[in-house]
């Protein structure tokens, strides 16, 4: 993470300084105005881990205790559909097992004999949160599953993240606030499809049906995520939500909840309390470079150097006012691994010395 990115305006120019210095990032983001422009204050929670972040860029806004690493019970699921998505053995056809339905739980309506695919499993697993469909994917793909789980924590470098088995049941299965934000963003680009079922309210196949198990569903700006409970673990969370009276979307992670629900409804009543006492500009400001508009020119080139690893150590934006040129910085530092704790915005005409600077 760069130790400190500066934006530094004036009436036609924007300038981003970015330091060469890394540091180890903090276990908590502070609530200020200058860490996060969404919440407004600490929110009233039963747990102490929690995060706020973009879905889109899994950058956390604001949270607590954001690298502590704690068993996130069934959204373990989330990383065996990941496992399932990416298996070139995802549609080949094999029978559930005794020893598949005898799992912990009876959720997903799994019986003895029946055929089945480990994609077809996606559904009971997501959406009824099924331990069954989880050991049987697992028995499917054997060696798959470990080898393309610990792939994808390695690649992705979450480096507070086990999971050595599908369904969340152990304990072991860990995870932090900013490794599940950073794996949720990853979902969302790459395999989006697995949030769409999170979303069903019910899921009809030629056998049975399911109906999703996730409180969040309860709330109509819900957009995808998994929730999960074990004694060890508490109640667990990772997803997101539309804001209020937007099209934006706002992630949320709640590790050792004892009120899950209430948890979520604070989370976003405080992002939506923040959002409401916003100026218009900051209240619709492009949260992402898909949200920008009329400078197609000037993204396509920053999204060119970041595919290509080529980040220059300064740059400089001209245009006039409104343009969107702090807009566009902003993203750009997201962009290459900054959170919002971590940007200086100053504007030039009141502080015009060296040492403002």
């Amino acid at each position: 993470m760069f130790a400190k990115i500066s934006l530094l305006g004036v009436a036609i120019v924007g300038l981003i300084a970015f330091s060469s210095s890394y540091m180890s990032a903090e276990s908590s983001v502070e609530l200020s105005p200058k860490a996060s422009s969404i919440v407004a204050e600490m929110p009233h929670m039963s747990t102490d881990v929690w995060g706020i972040f973009d879905p889109a860029t899994g950058v956390i806004f604001a949270g607590n205790n954001i690298e502590v690493a704690q068993p996130i019970a069934s959204v373990s699921k989330l990383f065996t559909a990941t496992a399932v998505m990416q298996s070139p053995h995802k549609d080949d056809v094999f029978a559930v097992t005794e020893a598949d339905v005898l799992t912990e739980g009876r959720s997903g309506k799994l019986v003895t004999g029946i055929q089945t695919t480990p994609y077809q499993l996606l559904f009971p697993l997501l959406i009824e949160s099924s331990n069954d469909a989880g050991t049987a994917i697992k028995r499917k793909l054997a060696t798959e599953f470990d080898t393309t789980v610990q792939d994808l924590i390695s690649s992705l470098d979450l480096k507070n993240t086990h999971v050595g088995e599908p369904t969340g049941l152990s304990a072991a299965n860990t995870s932090s606030v900013a490794d599940l934000a950073k794996f949720y963003a990853y979902i969302k680009e790459k395999y989006p499809h697995i949030l769409d079922i999170t979303e069903l309210y019910t899921y009809v196949d030629d056998r049975t049906g399911y109906s999703n198990s996730n409180p969040a569903r309860k709330l109509e700006n819900f957009t995808g995520g998994k929730q999960g409970y074990t004694d060890e673990a508490g109640s667990t969370f990772v997803g997101s939500f539309y804001l209020a009276g937007s099209s934006h979307e706002v992630g949320i992670v709640i590790l050792g909840s004892t009120q899950l629900f209430a948890d979520i409804q604070s989370l976003l009543h405080t992002v939506d309390a923040r959002k409401s006492s916003l100026a218009l500009y900051r209240k619709y400001r492009p949260e992402t470079f898909d949200d920008v508009r009329n400078q197609e020119h000037i993204v396509s080139v920053l999204k060119g150097a970041l595919s290509k690893g080529m980040v220059p150590h300064a740059l400089l934006f001209t245009g006039s006012r409104g343009t969107g040129k702090t807009s566009v910085a902003r993203i750009f530092a997201r962009a290459v691994g900054a959170q919002d704790a971590d940007i200086d915005e100053l504007d030039a005409a009141p502080n015009r010395g060296i040492d403002d600077i």
